[in-house]
C-alpha cells in the first residue's frame, strides 16, 4: 500500500460555465452537473467553472494546468454529461478525449499543450486532429443492466428552449428499458411522458411518486377483495403508470437512491401475489367457483419460482435473462407480468369472463415459468460467454 506521500494526485473537474444555457427537467446546468457527478462516484471532486471573458477555452484550461497537481476532467458545464462517461475518464492514463456530435469532454494531464480553441468541442476536435487518444464507442461498455440495453455514451449540448425539449424527450425516451411489456412500451408512454415532466418541473421526488403508487397498489388490492373489481383494475393501472414515472423522473433528474430502489423494485417483487389472491376473493364474492381461491395459490407457487428462475439466470449470465438474445427481448413483452395479467383481467372483466380470464393468468404464469426454465437450462452451459 503507498504511503500517505504517495497518494495519487486528486482529479480536478474543471466546468466552462454558460449562464444562457437552459435547464433540463428543472435543473440548473451547474445542478446537473453537480449530480452527475456524485452519481459518477465524484460527488467531493472540486469544480473550478471559468467564465468565457476576453480568453478562450485554450487560455482559460492553460492557465488551470500550470498549477493543476493531477488529472484535469474538463466538461461543459451547459452540457448534459452521460454520467458513465466520467468514471471512463477519471480511471484512464494519460490525456484522453470524448467527444459526440454535440459536446465534448476531456482528460487533461498538468503541462499539456493545448492547441487554440474557442470551446471545448473546437478544442476535443484539435487534440484529435493532433492525434490525442479519443475515447470510442466501441471501447465503452454501453450496457446498462437496469434497462437491459446498451446505450452509446452521450453529451446534450441544448442551445434553447426548444432543443432542451428535444434533449429532455430523448433522455426520457433513453431511460426505457430495452425490453418490457407491450402496455409499458406503448400505451403508457404517452401518459408517464407528461407526469415526468410535471413532477421535475415542481420538484416532486422519485420516493414521493412511489409512495403515492404504494398507495395505489394497497387501495388496487382492497378493491379486489372486495368484489369491486373495476375500481380495482382502474387503481391498479394508476400504480402501474407510477411505477414507471418514478424510475424515469429518479434516471432523468440523477435522484435515484438506495431507498427509492428498495421501495420501487421490492414493491413489484411483492404486491402481484397479494393483488391475485384479493381478486380470487372478489371473483368468489361474485359468485365465481370454489377453484379460485386454489388457483390463486397455484398462481403465486409459479410466481414465486418464476422469479427464482431468473435471478438465476441472473447470477449465471451477469445479466437479466431478457437481455440475452434478441428472441428473449421479444418474449419480454408479453410474457406474464403484472401488465399482461392486468390487461388479461380487463379483456375479461369487460366481456363478463373474469373467471375465465383468471384461470388463462394462471396458465400463462405456468407456461412463462416452464418457458424461462427451458431458456435457461439452454443457455447455462455458456456461462457469461452467453452474453
Amino acid at each position: 500500500m503507498p504511503s500517505p506521500d504517495h497518494q495519487p494526485a486528486r482529479a480536478l473537474v474543471w466546468a466552462d460555465r454558460d449562464d444562457a444555457a437552459p435547464p433540463l427537467f428543472g435543473l440548473p446546468p451547474a445542478e446537473r452537473l453537480a449530480r452527475t457527478l456524485k452519481k459518477a462516484g465524484l460527488g467531493d471532486t472540486p469544480i473550478q467553472t471559468s467564465t468565457s471573458s476576453d480568453a478562450t477555452v485554450s487560455e482559460r484550461l492553460t492557465e488551470t494546468l500550470a498549477t493543476a497537481t493531477g488529472p484535469v476532467i474538463a466538461l461543459e458545464e451547459g452540457a448534459a454529461t452521460d454520467p458513465r462517461l466520467i468514471p471512463a475518464l477519471t480511471r484512464t492514463e494519460g490525456t484522453l478525449v470524448a467527444r459526440t456530435e454535440e459536446g465534448a469532454a476531456l482528460r487533461l494531464m498538468p503541462g499539456t499543450t493545448l492547441p487554440p480553441a474557442t470551446t471545448l468541442p473546437e478544442l476535443a476536435d484539435a487534440l484529435a486532429a493532433a492525434g490525442t487518444r479519443q475515447l470510442s464507442q466501441n471501447d465503452f461498455d454501453g450496457f446498462i443492466g437496469v434497462l437491459r440495453r446498451d446505450l452509446p455514451f452521450w453529451i446534450l449540448r441544448p442551445r434553447d428552449a426548444a432543443a432542451a425539449r428535444q434533449a429532455e424527450r430523448w433522455m426520457f425516451l433513453s431511460n426505457y428499458k430495452g425490453s418490457t411489456d407491450i402496455l409499458t412500451s406503448h400505451v403508457f408512454p404517452p401518459l408517464v411522458w407528461p407526469l415526468t415532466r410535471w413532477s421535475a418541473r415542481y420538484g416532486l421526488s422519485p420516493n414521493a411518486v412511489t409512495i403515492v403508487s404504494i398507495l395505489f397498489t394497497v387501495l388496487a388490492a382492497v378493491f379486489f377483495w372486495q368484489g369491486q373489481l373495476a375500481a380495482g383494475l382502474a387503481a391498479a393501472y394508476a400504480m402501474a403508470v407510477l411505477d414507471s414515472v418514478d424510475g424515469k423522473l429518479a434516471r432523468v433528474t440523477l435522484a435515484d437512491s438506495a431507498l427509492g430502489n428498495v421501495l420501487d423494485h421490492g414493491l413489484d417483487i411483492v404486491h402481484p401475489p397479494f393483488w391475485w389472491l384479493a381478486w380470487a376473493h372478489g371473483a368468489a364474492l361474485l359468485g365465481g367457483p370454489g377453484w379460485l381461491w386454489p388457483a390463486a395459490w397455484i398462481m403465486i407457487g409459479f410466481y414465486i419460482a418464476d422469479r427464482l428462475v431468473l435471478m438465476v439466470a441472473k447470477q449465471r449470465f451477469g445479466r437479466g435473462l431478457h437481455a440475452m438474445t434478441a428472441l428473449d427481448g421479444r418474449v419480454r413483452s408479453f410474457i406474464s407480468r403484472r401488465n399482461i395479467n392486468l390487461l388479461i383481467l380487463t379483456v375479461g372483466l369487460m366481456i363478463g369472463l373474469e373467471t375465465l380470464a383468471f384461470a388463462l393468468v394462471v396458465g400463462w404464469q405456468a407456461a412463462t415459468c416452464l418457458w424461462h426454465t427451458l431458456r435457461t437450462a439452454m443457455l447455462y452451459p455458456l456461462g457469461r460467454a452467453a452474453a
